[in-house]
């Protein structure tokens, strides 16, 4: 299909983490939206999540650590925590341009406090080949 793609991925969890939640989450967000690039959306989910490992992830659905004032959101399923992420990062960090200048736009924007963030997108998505997906 047209969603196949060769990724490369340092161990088994990483790549079921991306091809069961990750890359379909991704695809069904695309289908009507194509403003933010899918490598973004992947490498931040995979750094956020720790590789969907992280309890938020695992339990609450939320692979992006997005909080109501201090309590962490909670989703019902992981497509919702995807969609709602799309759409904060349509509306609040505006950007047109590839996964680099993305990465750059969030970090400057202040997306998050770790100083490098841009960079760490921009490794994470070069590391593990995350770029095919802005092309499918």
């Amino acid at each position: 299909t047209h969603t196949d793609i060769d990724l490369v991925f340092s161990t088994p969890e990483q790549a079921e983490y991306f091809e069961t939640i990750v890359k379909p989450n991704i695809v069904r967000l695309s289908i009507n939206d194509t403003i933010v690039p899918k490598s973004i959306v992947a490498a931040q989910a995979i750094l956020e999540s720790g590789n969907g490992t992280s309890h938020l992830a695992k339990v609450k659905h939320n692979h992006f650590g997005h909080r109501v004032g201090k309590s962490w959101c909670e989703y019902r399923n992981d497509y919702e925590s995807f969609l709602f992420h799309n759409e904060l990062l349509k509306t609040r960090y505006k950007c047109k341009g590839n996964y680099i200048l993305w990465a750059r736009k969030l970090e400057q924007k202040g997306y998050c406090s770790d100083e490098g963030y841009g960079d760490k997108l921009i490794s994470t998505i070069k590391q593990y080949k995350l770029y095919k997906l802005d092309n499918i």
